[in-house]
């Protein structure tokens, strides 16, 4: 059995998930406590949790991470589109 190691984060804030209109996903990070080990089978998609320090509405800064799904399509996009007018100028 292939296995992959996953990261649980916290579920997103539920005040700046309704103010984004639920586009923010903001969750914390529980460190390595979070860590399981699952069937590489069971992957339905790859997200990147990126770094922020959102400013709640209670004035709390926290070390929290933001949902982005399909990390690095558009940098494909943009490179194949690179590759074509590169291609065509010869």
């Amino acid at each position: 059995i292939t296995v992959a190691m996953v990261s649980v984060y916290s579920r997103p804030d539920p005040e700046l998930l309704q103010k984004s209109m639920q586009t923010i996903w903001s969750c914390k990070y529980h460190d390595s406590e979070a860590l399981q080990l699952i069937s590489a089978k069971s992957i339905q998609s790859v997200v990147a949790m990126i770094p922020h320090r959102p400013k709640l509405q209670s004035g709390v800064v926290e070390n929290r991470f933001f949902l982005l799904e399909k990390p690095g399509l558009g940098l494909v996009t943009v490179d194949e589109e690179i590759e074509d007018e590169a291609d065509g100028d010869e």
